[in-house]
């Protein structure tokens, strides 16, 4: 069980660390193949820390949560950082998306023999659009609608549209999770990874239940905790609370946190596991 006590965070852009100093976040997570975002705020970076960042394209990584429970909850590389003189403070402001750069810039151009395996086209495919290609190998060892190309494959353009178009020729789909491609096959979870969400561990409230998008698919829950690092888009939660009780997988997520005012939670949307 975790412990829910002390805040504790860090914060680096640009190999800047920013310890102890106030931070503002909202982080925000989906199952889309749309970079995740972040708007970060940094109070009272020293004139050379400020200097040291670049306007654009900065690794930024932030971890938050409790002392005994703290973890990852974004990295990406940098869309714009500004500096502002507001009264007697400096804030320097960092908007970002989850592998980002690579998503809208990263091209390939590569031909594959007749008789390539589809798992050896999308593995290839997926190191240009990430460094890490996280769960890829694990779902393309499963079932595949097809695999292999008999006539060959020709990947041209924008690597990140090739991906996907291999993708959805197999049914899944994608997103860039902290760094990490994870692919999802259908309703179920893109990883295996299981949180225990009560009220012991977190939970506030009773998850509230609002229509889903598809008549066909379960109701979707809004669920709120305070904030918790394990909490994986993709991933489940294990809800045990008086009302409901059973295993959702994690839609969307968002972490918003002051780290010296109140806020310091996580909001989520889950659905129950098919």
């Amino acid at each position: 069980m975790p412990k829910l006590f002390k805040r504790a965070w860090g914060v680096s852009v640009e190999g800047v660390q920013s310890t102890g100093l106030r931070v503002v976040f909202t982080v925000k997570k989906t199952l889309k193949k749309e970079p995740n975002q972040i708007d970060l705020k940094i109070y009272n970076l020293s004139e050379a820390s400020r200097g040291q960042m670049k306007s654009k394209g900065s690794l930024v990584t932030l971890s938050a949560g409790y002392e005994q429970n703290n973890g990852l909850i974004f990295t990406g590389d940098s869309r714009s950082v500004d500096h502002v003189h507001e009264g007697p403070d400096w804030i320097t402001h960092v908007r970002c998306g989850d592998g980002e750069k690579a998503f809208e810039f990263n091209r390939i151009s590569k031909s594959f023999n007749a008789g390539a395996t589809v798992k050896q086209v999308i593995t290839d495919v997926a190191k240009s659009v990430s460094a890490n290609i996280g769960n890829v190998p694990k779902v393309l060892a499963g079932q595949l609608k097809f695999d292999q190309f008999v006539n060959g494959f020709v990947a041209h353009g924008d690597a990140s549209k090739v991906f996907d178009d291999l993708i959805k020729s197999q049914g899944l789909t994608w997103s860039i999770q902290d760094g990490a491609l994870q692919l999802r096959n259908g309703d179920g979870p893109a990883v295996e990874d299981v949180f225990t969400l009560s009220s012991s561990t977190g939970l506030i409230g009773s998850p509230d239940h609002t229509t889903p998008t598809d008549e066909k698919k379960p109701s979707v829950l809004k669920v709120k905790s305070f904030l918790i690092p394990q909490i994986r888009c993709g991933g489940m939660v294990d809800i045990q609370s008086r009302s409901i009780n059973g295993r959702f997988v994690v839609l969307s997520l968002t972490h918003e946190g002051d780290s010296h005012g109140p806020n310091w939670f996580t909001s989520m949307e889950v659905q129950a596991k098919p």
